[in-house]
């Protein structure tokens, strides 16, 4: 008998932000990163630094000196850094502590955007 494949699930991984909490999200997102099952997701690491400028890496295990060089972008259309690229997230899972994470702010972006995320909902957040 065939077994069946199952597609990964795209997993977005956000992780850092513009918090006083920066460094700890970073700690945090490491950790889910190294415990998430890599045979059932791809995981898109998306940086944010304390700017609030969105950057995606290869992985939050990266040194932050290295997190902050490089491009970084926009999804936020009236920016003026707008990315050209669309992710292909099936979910998209915030690991922002403090301010613009555990306040409703980026579940809100979510909900306006319509896709699937980790966590509470803007009201419960």
């Amino acid at each position: 008998m065939k077994k069946l494949k199952h597609k990964k699930i795209n997993i977005a991984l956000l992780f850092g932000g513009r918090s006083a909490e920066h460094e700890v999200s970073l700690i945090s997102a490491t950790s889910i990163y190294k415990n998430l099952d890599k045979k059932k997701f791809e995981i898109i690491s998306i940086y944010i630094n304390k700017k609030g400028d969105w950057k995606i890496v290869e992985s939050p295990l990266l040194a932050a000196s290295t997190l902050s060089k490089g491009d970084f972008f926009s999804f936020l259309p009236w920016s003026k850094n707008v990315s050209p690229l669309t992710l292909d997230a099936d979910i998209y899972f915030p690991v922002l502590h403090g301010p613009y994470g555990e306040d409703g702010t980026i579940q809100g972006l979510f909900e306006m955007a319509d896709v699937p995320f980790v966590g509470a909902s803007v009201m419960d957040s």
